[in-house]
């Protein structure tokens, strides 16, 4: 199958610094694929990595070809991030692929209170509180609403990132309307492939639906 798309891959690392992933899956359905770069925390904070992603996204985009976001971890909440609100507009991403998002930071179903040392701490520059307009805009929830179609992939046993993140993840997108795959699979935080044959089969199966392909 080929897809004559663009994919732009957001890389994890918890804002701070780069994980790498083979993403060689999406070469071999023909897709091109691009590398974001970003700000990093904690010397630089929310929404600084929301800018850069969101200008990697409009260098990225190419004449005629769709453009799909999709991330791992703290990638995945920032490709949901331009993937749902735009990257100039609403709708005018084709697609985004969600890999162990992190998407609520004062969600309760956290492993570990996020004090000082958390990930979102250094993402914001501060504490997450429920009573903080900036803590609250910087969670994916409320930014659903649309037609962009999602694929949520999580580990069942991610001790990292909860999967109860992907299953709150997925209630929002399917309430707001837009069309949802979810799947909760084997493995934890860090033996995340997505050239892993049962994941790789479902990104085809999804893309394949959602941007139509050729063989």
């Amino acid at each position: 199958m080929k897809l004559d798309a663009v994919l732009l891959w957001v890389h994890g690392g918890g804002w701070q610094h780069v994980d790498n992933v083979d993403v060689s899956v999406f070469e071999r359905l023909g897709m091109t694929v691009k590398h974001a770069k970003y700000r990093l925390a904690p010397h630089h904070v929310w929404p600084a990595q929301l800018d850069d992603v969101r200008a990697e996204a409009r260098a990225a985009r190419e004449a005629g070809k769709p453009l799909v976001l999709a991330g791992n971890s703290s990638g995945a909440h920032l490709a949901l991030h331009v993937g749902l609100r735009g990257v100039d507009e609403p709708g005018d991403v084709a697609a985004v692929l969600a890999f162990q998002a992190p998407v609520d930071p004062v969600s309760p179903d956290w492993p570990q209170p996020l004090g000082p040392r958390s990930s979102w701490t250094k993402l914001l520059g501060r504490v997450p509180a429920a009573d903080d307009p900036e803590t609250i805009a910087s969670g994916v929830l409320p930014h659903v609403g649309g037609s962009t179609p999602v694929l949520v992939v999580h580990a069942f046993d991610d001790a990292i990132i909860p999967p109860s993140q992907a299953v709150r993840l997925a209630d929002a997108l399917i309430a707001a309307g837009h069309p949802t795959h979810v799947t909760i699979t084997d493995g934890g935080h860090t033996d995340f492939d997505p050239g892993r044959a049962d994941i790789a089969g479902t990104i085809a199966r999804f893309l394949s639906v959602r941007l139509g392909g050729t063989n």
